[in-house]
């Protein structure tokens, strides 16, 4: 007998049931995909491209400036190893001159030497005695050994003259290099360092190289000798006068 027969309808039957349960839910799947759908386009077609707005980058930062007594500092380490320039441009040549060839090795040898104790020990010496004292000892070291290349013909003067190259070239170096790093700003050090090198042993050289020559022609190992002693005077003479504040103390 139908179920429609016995007064309970068609809504009775289980089957009729589930299927109307999984219509029903099914409508209302595709009713919430829909309206994703629906809302995501929405966001698409609401978001307008934007122009990019670039930051505004701030400038190259300003360099910090460079002191003025550092100009006088160079000045000061050109014309205070001219001395030192002409003994490294002409020495060789005048050992050679004197010794022969043979001589020549074992007195750089003893120079070169001489550089170890003053490049451990140059550092406490030099929180010690401050720069303008290490300066000063560096200069009248670098007299002292042009004096002796100037009037001196035998080996052992020489020979005792070439350990003051511990002061002439150790001692100036880590003084100067110290003097340049607590002087100069830090984002200018680099440049500080390049002029300080090319000033103290590259531009001095140069000049003692071409004037030297000129004085060896026409007056000899002894006159060039002698003027380069003349002409470190002056930079001990300055430095003496402590031309560089708190700096060298």
């Amino acid at each position: 007998r139908s179920l429609s027969g016995l007064g309970l309808g068609t809504d009775f039957c289980p089957f009729y049931l589930l299927r109307r349960w999984q219509n029903t839910h099914l409508a209302h799947a595709k009713l919430r995909f829909c309206r994703l759908a629906s809302g995501k386009n929405h966001q698409k077609s609401s978001d307008k491209p934007q122009t990019r707005q670039t930051p505004n980058r701030p400038g190259p930062s300003r360099r910090s400036p460079i002191p003025g007594d550092f100009f006088v500092f160079l000045a000061f380490c050109f014309f205070g190893n001219l001395g030192f320039a002409a003994y490294r441009s002409f020495g060789s040549l005048y050992f050679s001159e004197l010794f022969g060839l043979p001589a020549v090795s074992g007195l750089m040898a003893l120079a070169s030497a001489s550089e170890i104790p003053a490049m451990i020990f140059g550092g406490r010496l030099l929180g010690r005695f401050g720069h303008r004292k290490i300066f000063a000892a560096a200069l009248a070291a670098i007299i002292l050994r042009l004096l002796v290349l100037s009037g001196a013909s035998r080996i052992l003067p020489i020979a005792l003259s070439q350990l003051t190259h511990a002061f002439t070239y150790g001692f100036f170096l880590i003084a100067g290099v110290d003097w340049v790093n607590r002087r100069v700003p830090e984002d200018r050090r680099a440049l500080g360092m390049s002029l300080f090198s090319t000033t103290s042993f590259g531009a001095s050289i140069l000049a003692a190289g071409i004037v030297g020559g000129f004085l060896v022609e026409h007056g000899g190992f002894s006159r060039l000798f002698s003027a380069a002693a003349l002409v470190t005077a002056f930079p001990l003479l300055a430095v003496s006068l402590r031309w560089f504040g708190e700096s060298t103390e």
